[in-house]
C-alpha cells in the first residue's frame, strides 16, 4: 500500500510569513473606486455609478474598434454556479467573446503541483 505523506502547497507553507509581516498587516482595502484620467496622474475617488458607466463605455469603445475578441473578463473562483452562468452569457451571448476565465485554475495550481510532486 502506498503511504500518503501530507504536504503543504507553496501558499500554505509561507502563510505564516505573510500573516506575521507588519508591513502587510497595515494594508487596507479601498472603500471606493478610483480612476486615473491619464497615465502618471494621481488617482481620484469616483462614485459607483460613474465607475459602472466608465467601464461600460470603455468596453463598448474597445469592442467597436477592435472586435469582441479584444476584451475578456476574469472572475472570482468563489462565485456560485448561477453567477458563472450569468457571466458566461454576458461574454458569449451579448458581447460575442469566449474570453472568460476564473482564478480557480490559477489559485489551486500551486496546491495541485505540490500534491502531485514526488517527495
Amino acid at each position: 500500500m502506498t503511504q500518503i505523506i501530507p504536504r503543504l502547497c507553496s501558499k500554505g507553507s509561507t502563510l505564516h510569513l505573510t500573516a506575521a509581516n507588519p508591513d502587510l498587516q497595515i494594508q487596507a482595502r479601498l472603500d471606493s473606486p478610483q480612476i486615473r484620467n491619464a497615465r502618471g496622474e494621481e488617482l481620484i475617488d469616483i462614485s459607483w455609478p460613474e465607475t459602472s458607466q466608465t467601464v461600460a463605455k470603455k468596453f463598448a469603445s474597445i469592442i467597436q474598434e477592435h472586435g469582441p475578441e479584444s476584451v475578456g473578463i476574469y472572475v472570482s473562483g468563489q462565485l456560485l454556479t448561477e453567477n458563472y452562468d450569468i457571466f458566461n452569457k454576458l461574454m458569449k451571448g451579448l458581447i460575442g467573446s469566449s474570453n472568460i476565465d476564473t482564478n480557480s485554475r490559477l489559485c489551486m495550481s500551486s496546491a495541485v503541483a505540490r500534491i502531485t510532486s514526488k517527495p
